[in-house]
């Protein structure tokens, strides 16, 4: 069955409208991490933060291609940081809570955040390492009787600095393996948590925060899933928010494509027309061609997502593989946009520093290489 229905198309037409009128002309103000926090309550109202969450949890109960279809339309808000900050509250909280939850955090937790009236964050990589979770991680949760106690630092949080709860990865044993680590949603107003807000090279629009906890007592009705397949629970949702990271990465490659190639139109040279060239217009059939193949790729493996298929070597492929094309293609049409292209206040300039994130956030090219050769058994 096609990724995309009539229905589906329907709805990516209205949200390009909202997008094109409410979001893209305000770019510029969502380099404010304040102002993203005001936004989410607006998200919620036109349902993009519960797409595919079921009606009875306050979601318009939408499989995952409608998931799909708004992150590829995001980028035209030009602001990434946006669609990094709305994908890791409902790409990745909200669909642990649908997993893995109670039936009462699901009833009290997840419509809230669906709304916007909650902004969620999930807390895994610390200051002394990230992708290698099992043995960077020291954030601990000591058994307290119906509470844990939860001492340490998170670092690099997507909305850590404007989450009213953190889905928060803790060691609940000194010594144990993978079965040692527990997911805590912990709420950002309890006593002993700090935040502090990091400035970022790119992505502004999505705010990043360094997290303390302070011997934060916590009850364990806020554990999402049961406590030993805390690691498990997060590795396999990494699966989707990766997926859906690359599919707007794809779609910004092609909306950035499609501005250089009217530049190049309207830039003269030599008194002819930039795209005249052959080396340039070379350039951009590669990059075409390059977009379209991994586009293909993308909503093939997202297809397969939907269906309940969740392909482990491909997203782990696309992260590595489709990220640095994006990458590629980005540069090269900044470099054909010349001086303007190296202005701080254009959006090619602005994107050329949000896609930089695309290879180190979720998982290194490195060690994304590495799972991809280990399911080769290499």
């Amino acid at each position: 069955m096609a990724l995309f229905n009539q229905e589906h198309e329907k709805f990516r037409r209205e949200v390009r409208s909202i997008i094109e009128a409410e979001l893209a002309p305000r770019a510029a103000e969502f380099e404010d991490p304040q102002v993203v926090r005001t936004w989410f309550r607006r998200l919620g109202s036109w349902g993009w933060l519960g797409l595919s969450v079921p009606t009875e949890y306050g979601g318009r109960g939408g499989d995952f291609a409608y998931d799909i279809v708004l992150a590829e339309e995001m980028p035209r808000a030009r602001a990434m940081g946006l669609a990094l900050s709305l994908g890791v509250h409902s790409q990745f909280v909200v669909p642990h809570l649908l997993s893995h939850g109670t039936e009462t955090q699901r009833r009290q937790i997840v419509p809230v955040l669906v709304r916007g009236e909650k902004v969620a964050g999930i807390a895994a990589t610390e200051p002394t390492g990230g992708t290698d979770l099992v043995r960077s991680v020291q954030c601990s949760a000591m058994d307290d009787g119906d509470f844990w106690v939860i001492s340490g630092e998170k670092k690099f949080i997507t909305n850590g600095p404007i989450a009213d709860y953190v889905l928060a990865l803790v060691r609940t044993s000194p010594n144990g393996g993978s079965t040692s680590f527990a997911l805590v949603l912990v709420p950002t107003d309890i006593p002993g948590f700090e935040v502090s807000t990091l400035r970022t090279m790119g992505i502004k629009a999505s705010p990043t925060g360094w997290l303390k906890f302070r011997e934060c007592r916590v009850p364990k009705s806020m554990t999402v899933g049961k406590p030993n397949l805390g690691f498990l629970y997060l590795m396999n949702g990494l699966q989707r928010e990766r997926l859906v990271l690359a599919v707007s990465a794809v779609a910004l490659a092609a909306l950035v494509l499609q501005e250089t190639i009217a530049r190049v139109r309207s830039r003269m040279i030599f008194g002819h027309p930039l795209g005249e060239l052959q080396a340039v217009r070379h350039r951009i059939a590669e990059m075409a061609a390059e977009i379209e193949a991994n586009r293909r790729f993308v909503r093939s493996v997202a297809e397969s997502y939907r269906d309940g298929r969740v392909e482990g070597k491909e997203i782990c492929m696309i992260k590595f593989h489709v990220m640095e094309s994006v990458q590629r293609v980005i540069a090269q049409c900044l470099q054909l946009h010349g001086a303007e292209g190296f202005l701080e206040d254009h959006w090619v300039s602005r994107v050329f520093r949000d896609t930089r994130v695309f290879t180190i956030g979720g998982g290194v090219s490195e060690a994304m290489k590495d799972l991809v050769a280990g399911y080769l058994r290499l």
